[in-house]
């Protein structure tokens, strides 16, 4: 097994950059900087996002972030800003109404004000 499949590994496992360079078997005087050159490798990105044999594809924005949130080895902190970003799509505001929608019944209020009166009704006499 290669020292960048090692290093995948152990930043899954859940070690940061220097430690996981340390794991890998990088020189430890060097692993601060071993382990940063290393996270910015398209090759080391690319492994970071599979999950076993298969990579991560999301053809929708929503689908990603439901992924996200419901991901228990993700860190709290982004669980919870997906699940912020994913509930303005999943509920709608109450009484939330759109400016257009707002400026309409603005306008029906006004004219009801100086509409004509509707005609009195006939009604046939015998």
């Amino acid at each position: 097994m290669s020292k960048r499949v090692k290093f995948v590994q152990a930043i899954k496992s859940g070690l940061n950059q220097t430690d996981a360079a340390i794991a890998a078997g990088y020189s430890a005087d060097s692993a601060k900087f071993t382990g940063s050159k290393l996270m910015k490798e398209p090759e080391i990105k690319r492994l970071l996002n599979q999950v076993g044999d298969e990579q991560l594809q999301f053809d929708d924005p929503l689908e990603y972030l439901s992924h996200v949130m419901n991901d228990a080895d993700m860190e709290v902190k982004y669980r919870i800003d997906a699940a912020k970003a994913l509930a303005g799509y999943k509920h709608a505001k109450q009484d939330a109404k759109s400016k257009k929608a707002q400026q309409r019944e603005e306008a029906e209020r006004v004219t009801s004000k100086f509409a004509p009166l509707p005609p009195p009704p006939y009604a046939l006499m015998k």
